[in-house]
């Protein structure tokens, strides 16, 4: 019996996670973004809005296989990849953007503020990990 609760919290996971990469690759090609595709482009210099749009395609692609994959065998080469490079650009994001960044915990005025964002991007790091 609790094996499939794990399984059914996996399922509900990999959906949340892949819809979550999804619109975030969606708004980062939009201009926007999640906290990863606002990061590259703030502190990336020149390169970094084409590599916002980048992330944002990896983004997207990475989010869509995770619900796919749920339905279609074989996709899973391609999304390890993707979800290799996800992983690394949230790690970067958090070590970077929401502990050693002008409004990360060290530097923030806000302390509940940073702390708060840092909880929810290391939320989403463990939850891209946890899937891959």
């Amino acid at each position: 019996m609790a094996k499939e609760r794990v399984s059914l919290f996996h399922l509900v996971l990999q959906i949340a996670v892949g819809c979550l990469l999804a619109v975030g690759g969606i708004w980062a090609l939009q201009g926007g973004g999640d906290p990863a595709a606002v990061w590259i482009a703030r502190n990336m210099g020149n390169v970094g809005k084409t590599l916002r749009i980048v992330f944002g395609v990896v983004e997207l692609v990475v989010g869509i296989l995770l619900v796919l994959k749920l339905f279609i065998a074989g996709l899973s080469s391609l999304s390890k990849i993707l979800m290799f490079i996800v992983v690394i650009i949230w790690a970067i994001v958090v070590v970077c953007g929401d502990i050693l960044g002008g409004s990360g915990i060290l530097q923030s005025k806000d302390f509940l503020s940073a702390l708060y964002r840092l909880a929810m991007d290391v939320i989403i790091l463990c939850g891209i990990i946890i899937i891959k």
